[in-house]
């Protein structure tokens, strides 16, 4: 096999995705994991199989198949390689679902399976902030925009990965939409500090939430853009292009980047780890940090619940429908909380157009000393509303 050989470029690798339907994230997980075996026993995939083929064919038994050696020593170096116990578990799962989609018999693990005991995650096992924010010292631009987005809206690598150009404008309520780099920066230098509503799809379960980010959070992406501006100066984003793009060759960046980015400084600078060795500080640990301030701080957990994007049981969804403004008044009591550095947050009033409408109709009634039938119904609604916030 060659060294430069990618798993991707099998046919066998892409009929195999194909009759599957699995989604692009899946994807990435099986090439990953494959392209991890396939050069662990230096053969590509269609070797793989044509030789798990020919052995069965000749009769030799399972358990002296190469398969059977590839899969234990296979197991022995992801262990080696300092990997937490569900990756190397993961990994040899999507290895061995690729050899059963093939046809090919699966060795038997003949242990009697004890079951482990599963340890509870505690607070402790979550990050501090403060460890955040060394953490993200260690990160360029782009990383550094990605992780302040997951902290303070509760995605998960996949949903921040799938944001497009046109997700940040209409989060920004940025019209018409820039042509440029530097026209999309200058609108939103121009906003100040203000909480973005970010409409957008739960990879996982494909399900449309809605949810909230920090001041900060449009800060970091200023920063990431001035850095892409800079670097590629001819590019004039389209609306469906994806927002975070490498600084090296600006691609696309997809959620595995984003997760080996993680693995990688975790290594290098040896950051804390669990009583079980996982790495403290993961992508997934920040929507968890994210889950657990918002539970802590009071916030009703039906809120937490539809600002992570989970999938609310019928019942519950038939009787409460989400308000957004109801929802960004909640999450602005402890966005505080979910920002990496000192910065003033400006809450807007989500109400304040109504107070003013309502005082030019007052207006027209006291001079004209009758009010318009119209209007009768809508500002008794609206009165309602403000009482309801105290004013």
């Amino acid at each position: 096999m060659k060294k430069s050989h990618k798993v991707e470029d099998e046919d066998i690798f892409k009929d195999f995705c194909f009759d599957r339907e699995i989604r692009t994230s899946t994807i990435d997980n099986y090439r990953n994991a494959l392209q991890k075996y396939s050069n662990f026993t230096n053969k590509t995939l269609k070797e793989l199989i044509r030789e798990a083929e020919d052995e069965e064919d000749s009769g030799i038994r399972l358990k002296r198949r190469k398969i059977n050696k590839y899969l234990r020593n296979f197991k022995v170096s992801l262990k080696e390689s300092d990997l937490s116990e569900s990756t190397i578990e993961l990994t040899i799962l999507l290895v061995k679902s690729f050899y059963r989609e093939n046809e090919i018999e699966i060795p038997r693990n003949n242990r009697k399976s004890v079951k482990k005991i599963r340890r509870q995650e505690t607070i402790d096992d979550l990050p501090k902030m403060e460890e955040i924010r060394r953490f993200m010292e260690k990160l360029n631009s782009v990383y550094k925009a990605m992780t302040v987005l997951c902290l303070s809206s509760g995605m998960g690598a996949s949903e921040v990965t799938s944001l497009t150009f046109k997700h940040l404008y209409k989060a920004t309520s940025i019209k018409p939409y820039p042509e440029t780099i530097t026209q999309l920066i200058d609108q939103l230098k121009a906003k100040g500090n203000f909480i973005p509503t970010w409409n957008v799809k739960r990879v996982k379960r494909n399900f449309e939430y809605v949810t909230f980010s920090s001041p900060e959070s449009i800060e970091r992406i200023i920063n990431y853009l001035e850095d892409l501006q800079f670097k590629f100066e001819d590019y004039k984003p389209q609306p469906k292009d994806k927002l975070f793009r490498g600084l090296k060759f600006n691609n696309p960046l997809i959620a595995n980047d984003f997760l080996a980015m993680y693995t990688n400084k975790n290594k290098q600078y040896s950051f804390r780890k669990t009583e079980n060795n996982r790495n403290v500080i993961r992508v997934h640990s920040l929507r968890k940090f994210f889950a657990s301030t918002l539970e802590a701080n009071k916030i009703p957990h039906l809120t937490t619940r539809q600002l992570l994007g989970h999938n609310i049981d019928s019942t519950t969804s038939a009787y409460f429908k989400p308000d957004i403004n109801s929802l960004k008044r909640e999450y602005s009591q402890i966005v505080d909380k979910l920002i990496t550095t000192n910065q003033d947050v400006i809450i807007i009033n989500p109400y304040e157009d109504i107070k003013q409408e309502m005082d030019t109709l007052k207006g027209f009634v006291l001079e004209s000393g009758k009010l318009p039938e119209e209007y009768r119904d809508m500002i008794l609604k609206d009165q309602m509303k403000l009482n309801q916030e105290g004013m």
